[in-house]
Order: structure tokens, then sequence, then C-alpha cells
């Protein structure tokens, strides 16, 4: 991939009151939702054993990481368990797990459930000192049924990191979920609403 000095992240913005959209986030770890599910946390440090696939640590320092942001979907099957300091960086777009990679598990138990993967890592900034470049060249281990998580976030990652990609057509255009809008009524459309009632009420 050739280095594209501008760093292009994407948008995030709220309008009026009168109007509220919901577009994509700056980071996958900003959320519009209020309130997390404990118990996908807890789904998901089972399936994996209480483990991170990529450093393989244990204990305290292993996070919960959303594949895409949490506030599109909260399931297990968008999350994977991280060691908090590569779930950082994963979060600002300093590594994501390339799906083009997909080859089969290596585990000898459950093997079936699981794809192997390699990783892509940003050369933009000061990546190169990040705790990630110590797995560049690791496989990570992800269930299978997170594969359209991992495509969606690897295009998101291409529109972040690497925009001339999407633009000669090497990778599609990220797939962002549509605009959620929420509108207030106007005082104006409150008095055509009593207007009309009372024509027919009489």
């Amino acid at each position: 991939m050739s280095p594209q000095r501008k760093r292009m992240a994407p948008e995030d913005s709220d309008d009026t009151d009168d109007m509220v959209v919901v577009s994509r986030p700056v980071t996958r770890s900003q959320a519009r939702s209020k309130v997390r599910s404990e118990s996908t946390k807890q789904r998901s440090r089972h399936l994996y054993n209480d483990k991170c696939p990529l450093t393989g640590v244990k204990g305290p320092s292993l996070e919960v990481a959303h594949i895409i942001p949490w506030s599109e979907n909260d399931e297990p099957a968008n999350t994977i368990p991280l060691r908090a300091d590569v779930h950082k960086e994963y979060d600002q777009y300093a590594w994501v797990i390339d799906p083009t990679t997909k080859q089969p598990s290596t585990r000898k138990i459950g093997s079936g459930g699981w794809n192997a993967y390699k990783i892509i890592t940003s050369d933009k900034g000061d990546c190169d000192s990040l705790s990630i470049q110590e797995h560049a060249e690791k496989v990570i281990e992800v269930r299978r049924e997170s594969h359209p998580f991992l495509e969606e976030a690897y295009k998101r990652f291409i529109q972040s990191e690497y925009p001339e990609e999407i633009e000669e057509g090497r990778v599609d255009k990220p797939t962002y979920p549509k605009a959620k809008t929420t509108r207030k009524a106007t005082s104006s459309s409150l008095a055509k609403t009593k207007t009309s009632t009372k024509k027919n009420a009489s």
C-alpha cells in the first residue's frame, strides 16, 4: 500500500435539536448506545477462554473489543477479547484483521468454529512505535461467525488509512449503516394537526 500522509478519519456529527443525525463514529469504540450488554462481554470471554487470541494474555489487562462499533452491534459475534493496549490501538486504526487472508484454524479441538487471519498494521504517523508491531507477523484466530464484521472493519480501515485503495477499485467501499434521523414535531405541524382534528370532529 502506498503511503498517504494526510490521515482521513471518518467524521462524526450531530445536527440541531430539531433533527439528530447519527453518522459513523470517528473511532470504532465511540458509541451511541447508552448501555453495553454485560452478557455479551461474558459470552465473548467464554468463547475465547478468557484469552487474547493475538497476544495470549489473560487476566486484568484483557478487554472485550468490538470489531465494529458496539453502537451498531453488541452481539458476541462482533467482539474479540484483546489485551488493553492492542485494543486501544485497534480503536485508533493502528491495525486491522485482514479478512482476505482467511485460513482454516490450526486448533486441534473445536477448529470447525474458527478461522485464522493475518493482520495489517498502519504505516501512518508513529504507528511503528506501537506495541502492535510486536505481533505484526502473528496469526490471529477468530470465531467463524465474526467474519462479516471483519470484512466491514477492514473496509473502514482502508477508508481511513489508505483511501487510494478504494479510489483505484482494489477494495470495495465501506457499507456504513444508514443515518438514523429523528425529527421533533414543530409548532406549525402541531397547528395543522389541531386544525384537522377540529374539522373531523365537526
